[in-house]
C-alpha cells in the first residue's frame, strides 16, 4: 500500500535539505556543510531507488510520536 502523506513528506524533507544546502553554500559561504546536506540526500535517493525511503520512515517515527502524546 501506498502511503501519499509519507511520499509528499520525504519530498518536502528532500526538497527543504536541498534548500539549505544552496543557501549555506551561496549566501553562507559554509560548502563544506552545504555538500554534506547534498551527500545525504543522494545517499537516501540512492536507498530509497532500492526500496527504502528514509524521508517515509522519519515520517513514520513523528506520527507515531504524535500518536504517543495525544
Amino acid at each position: 500500500k501506498v502511503d501519499i502523506p509519507a511520499i509528499r513528506f520525504a519530498q518536502g524533507l528532500g526538497a527543504f535539505l536541498l534548500l539549505t544546502a544552496m543557501l549555506n553554500f551561496y549566501y553562507f559561504n559554509h560548502q563544506i556543510f552545504a555538500w554534506s546536506l547534498v551527500l545525504a540526500v543522494a545517499i537516501s535517493t540512492a536507498f530509497g531507488a532500492a526500496g527504502h525511503c528514509f524521508g517515509a520512515q522519519i515520517y513514520y517515527i513523528i506520527k507515531k510520536i504524535i500518536k504517543m502524546m495525544e
